[in-house]
This record gives structure tokens, sequence and C-alpha cells, in this order.
């Protein structure tokens, strides 16, 4: 595929977020290609979760415009993103303890139909094909054995795996991760990142505190200080970035 000819996936143009007086992302601006995994990196309090945020309405940016596919989505509803194929996963995992680990699968792969999950909910045992399509997912990723089990009886870092899978269930155009290796350990964090790659006809942007984890899975990094954007390269670019390097242990200036 070549990217160049393709409309980007998401453009974010001039995005400003504040929150009473302090200016939490100040005039963002940039683009994902097709298929392209862009990661966003940062010191504490760069602005990088507010920015997922706002791409999601949660809240949406006080200026700016999201531009997704073409068409202007600031500020539109969060379920109407999800329809749209847009997925997010968060720092904390986010998946529904109390059901078993295949009616999670079930929930993900259905949840961008209207009303599905409610549906779901009452005729789990019926739908014979979408529960096939959950056994497969999981079993894609070594989660097989544990579909009859409450969510809540996985392992920390299964029910990670479990949340990241969701989140890439359902082909979504664009799939953002919110500290996916948070908590993992160096094994967890490679089956996460395997699960990311078998993913690419998704665009993804990534952020986590964790560099080896978005060096191993952007092809471009976006470098984030104080809500502005100071740097943007390659991996090997932003690994020798002198910008970045300040900004994380010491001062930025300009």
């Amino acid at each position: 595929m070549n990217r160049r000819q393709d409309p980007p996936v998401l453009e974010v143009q001039n995005l400003w977020q504040r929150f009473g007086g302090v200016a939490a992302l100040s005039d963002v601006s940039f683009s994902i290609a097709a298929e392209e995994r862009v990661g966003v990196i940062g010191p504490n309090g760069a602005g990088k979760t507010t920015l997922l945020n706002c791409l999601m309405s949660s809240p949406g940016p006080h200026r700016g415009r999201v531009v997704f596919c073409g068409r202007d989505i600031t500020n539109m509803a969060t379920h109407l993103l999800v329809r749209m194929g847009i997925s997010r996963s968060f720092q904390l995992v986010n998946i529904f303890q109390s059901l078993t680990v295949l009616q999670n699968m079930m929930l993900a792969l259905g949840g961008r139909t209207p009303l599905f999950p409610f549906r779901a909910l009452r005729r789990f045992d019926s739908d014979r094909e979408l529960r096939a399509q959950a056994h497969d997912a999981l079993m894609a990723v070594g989660l097989a054995e544990r579909a009859q089990l409450p969510a809540r009886s996985l392992a920390y870092g299964e029910q990670r795996r479990l949340d990241l899978l969701m989140a890439l269930q359902g082909a979504p155009r664009l799939v953002l991760l919110d500290e996916p290796s948070a908590g993992l350990t160096r094994e967890e964090r490679g089956k996460a990142l395997d699960l990311v790659r078998a993913h690419s006809q998704a665009s993804v942007l990534i952020i986590d505190h964790d560099l080896d984890t978005v060096y191993g899975i952007a092809d471009r990094i976006i470098g984030l200080h104080q809500g502005r954007v100071i740097e943007e390269g390659t991996s090997a670019e932003i690994q020798e970035s002198e910008v970045l390097r300040r900004a994380y242990f010491g001062t930025v200036e300009g």
C-alpha cells in the first residue's frame, strides 16, 4: 500500500484543551495515515492522555478540529465514534469483570451495532456464530481455556491482554491505546506488541511510559511537552533527539 496516496485516517488540527487557567494542550496538530502506527511520548503532565480524551470527546477540545476519514468528528458523542470505527483501550483494565471471558469478547465483536450489547446480554447462548468468532479470537491469544471463567478471575496480565484484544475487534479503522503495557512483565509486553502488530489493517495511536513498547509498535513518534508538540520523527530520530532528552530530564526552551 502506498500510504501517501491515501487520505489520512485521522487529522488533528490546532487542538487546544484548558482546565481552568492551565493549557493542557496547545495548538496540537498531526495526522495519521491508513495502517500507520504513531506513538505519542512525553514526561508526566505532557498532555498525552488528555489528547486521547479529546479525540474521543471525553471531554472534547475547547478549540480545534478532529477529522476522521474526512469527516469532522469534533465533540461527537463517544458511542457514535465507536460505531464509525474508532476503538480505545484505557490505562486501567476496562472489561466486564462479572461476565465470562467469552461474553466479554462477544460484546467487543458486536459492539458497533446499535443496541447490540443489550441484546447480547439476553441472548448469548443463542448466537452460535458470534460465540464461535469470540472463541476463535481467544484461542489466537491463548485465552480459550479461560473462556467460561469470570473475567475477574484472570491474572492481571491476562486481563490486560483481553482488554487489548477487545479494543482490536470489529475491524476498527483507528485504535487508541492508552498505556497498554502498564503493569505487565517483559514477556507480557511482548505478547501485547504481537497482538497489535497482528492487526495491521488498523491505524494505531499509542501512548505509553515504556518507551520500548512505543518504539516496538510505532512507525512514527510525536513528542509532547507541556501540551505542545516539540518533536516528530522515526524511532531512531526520536531516540537521538536532544529536545526530548531535555524535556524528560531538564527544561525545554520556547
